[in-house]
């Protein structure tokens, strides 16, 4: 008898794991769904964030970047926040605001502030601003659930339309990617490997997301006459990862307005000197 309440107790204490399928698959994907809603309806949000875009070709990282904003799409979006950012063999700390269609970069290193033009359409299309992605149910598979400690965590793959993974990497994909003259119209997503973390709340909302998929990206192949090239040797093959974490919703949010705006001038005014 004290061994069976033991393994009872430990059965009881142990993370609950499914996985799931079919009809019962729907209604824990529905879930997901529904906190995923939930999340994308608060006009006001706090996020860290990171993304990186790595070469498997070539074995290296070719850009990340990590950090932690503030968002308010009330009315008219608002965003302040900071990050460090690598890219190009450079590290950099920078600091981020956006208003009345301007992208303010500060980077005290450099003693740098600039800003461009960029619409509220485009910045929210990308992954750092964007609302949480939600797939379709029918794109999903394998989905796995785990519950522990007020968090539901739900591990799935998805094949997604292709144009959904570079609306969140934006122009970053090919950028970064190490292709010199890519051929945008052959980019192959593959699957991406994803995991949702909701909190239980009263009202669930998203702890976490990480999304991480392969990309195959081409050059364009020069035309030689009488000569016919092999199409995967101007291939490049790179990883995006994707990652969120929700801090705050609401009132306990608020974005910070640097208070030298008038100090920043246009990027095409800008000169950066790279050693």
């Amino acid at each position: 008898m004290i061994k069976a309440k033991k393994l009872c107790a430990a059965l009881l204490a142990a993370i609950a794991v499914l996985t799931v399928s079919g009809c019962k698959g729907n209604e824990r994907y529905g879930e997901l769904t529904g906190a995923v809603e939930n999340t994308n309806a608060y006009k006001n949000y706090e996020v860290s964030f990171y993304m990186s875009i790595t070469s498997e070709t070539l074995d290296i990282t070719n850009m990340f970047a990590q950090g932690q904003i503030s968002i308010d799409k009330s009315d008219k979006l608002k965003m302040s926040g900071a990050m460090t950012q690598y890219a190009f063999e450079e590290t950099a700390a920078v600091n981020l605001y956006y208003e009345g269609g301007k992208y303010y970069t500060d980077i005290p290193d450099q003693d740098v502030k600039a800003y461009t033009e960029i619409s509220e359409d485009v910045l929210l299309e990308q992954f750092i601003f964007a609302d949480a992605s939600l797939f379709d149910a029918k794109q999903v598979k394998t989905l796995k659930v785990t519950e522990e400690s007020g968090l539901t965590t739900y591990d799935f793959t998805v094949k997604p339309e292709s144009d959904e993974f570079g609306r969140l990497l934006g122009e970053n994909l090919y950028l970064f990617s190490g292709a010199g003259n890519p051929d945008i119209d052959k980019t192959v997503f593959g699957d991406a490997v994803c995991s949702y973390v909701v909190r239980n709340d009263e009202k669930p909302v998203l702890h976490s997301v990480s999304i991480t998929f392969p990309i195959a990206v081409y050059n364009k192949m020069p035309y030689v006459p009488g000569v016919k090239y092999k199409e995967d040797d101007f291939r490049v093959d790179v990883t995006a990862t994707l990652r969120m974490n929700y801090k705050a919703f609401g009132e306990a949010t608020s974005v910070k307005v640097p208070d030298d705006l008038d100090d920043y001038m246009h990027e095409s005014d800008i000169t950066i000197e790279h050693e």
